[in-house]
């Protein structure tokens, strides 16, 4: 009878007579101590499911004392989950101490795990949160005062979500100068002229007067007609009249489209 060099299993030699349970026993009993031992101090595969708002964490048969585990994400990490290892409640947190990111893992990560007590520490590379980045780069292309021009009639606040916008309607985009200040307003879409706002110009004179005096005295036009007033006194006339009074449009040629302005 001899035995093996590592753990002293008994090996039976041809010229042995034994008793199998005084000899194999042992053995086997060896070789289970070992094999948990190495089960305990290995990396099991754990089984992960989400139950309602609870990651279950469930450490397979054999390894439930296994304070080191590992597990592939079936979903993407939200920080508002709890945790349970084989039903138990425990606490998960970041090798540094810090609780977990929304964006802890995703869908297919995988994940290794130390569990002391009820302390959970969970070992992975923290994804990229696109969405946050996307926020982020688009508050930096639209700060306040951003205007944007398009042809969606929906509030930026909705599509991007962020920011508060105010819809600029029936107004030009009019380049602030010294004269014009940021944010003034001004124009009208239609003008009615006054006296003033006209050029200086004259008017024709029809003559009613019958028979014409036989002296001239002052000149007039009629159309395209000039004549001569006759007598100093006891003339009598109007002056053709023109122009009824209708405002005109001053708005330039142009496309209709949405025009926002973020405020907050």
């Amino acid at each position: 009878m001899t035995q093996t060099t590592h753990y002293g299993l008994n090996i039976a030699e041809g010229t042995d007579n034994y008793n199998h349970l005084t000899v194999d026993n042992p053995n086997y009993q060896k070789i289970d101590t070992q094999m948990y031992t190495n089960a305990q101090t290995g990396v099991p595969l754990a089984t992960m499911s989400l139950q309602e708002t609870t990651i279950a964490i469930s450490r397979p048969s054999g390894y439930k004392e296994a304070n080191m585990f590992r597990f592939v994400s079936s979903v993407n990490y939200n920080q508002s989950y709890t945790w349970t290892v084989d039903g138990t409640s425990v606490t998960p947190s970041m090798p540094n101490g810090g609780a977990l990111p929304s964006h802890a893992f995703i869908i297919g990560s995988m994940v290794l795990c130390v569990l002391n007590g009820t302390a959970l520490t969970v070992y992975t590379v923290p994804t990229v949160d696109m969405d946050s980045i996307k926020t982020q780069v688009m508050q930096a292309i639209y700060p306040v005062g951003s205007i944007i021009i398009n042809e969606n009639p929906t509030n930026p606040a909705t599509t991007f979500g962020f920011g508060t916008w105010e819809r600029i309607q029936g107004q030009f985009i009019f380049g602030a100068d010294a004269t014009h200040a940021l944010n003034t307003t001004g124009g009208v879409e239609n003008t009615t002229l006054t006296q003033d706002n006209m050029p200086s110009h004259s008017h024709g004179y029809t003559y009613t007067d019958t028979p014409k005096p036989a002296f001239e005295t002052t000149s007039y036009r009629e159309g395209t007609n000039n004549y001569y007033l006759v007598g100093s006194t006891g003339v009598s006339g109007t002056t053709n009249t023109s122009g009824n009074g209708t405002s005109f449009t001053n708005m330039p040629p142009y496309i209709a489209k949405y025009i926002w302005r973020r405020t907050a």
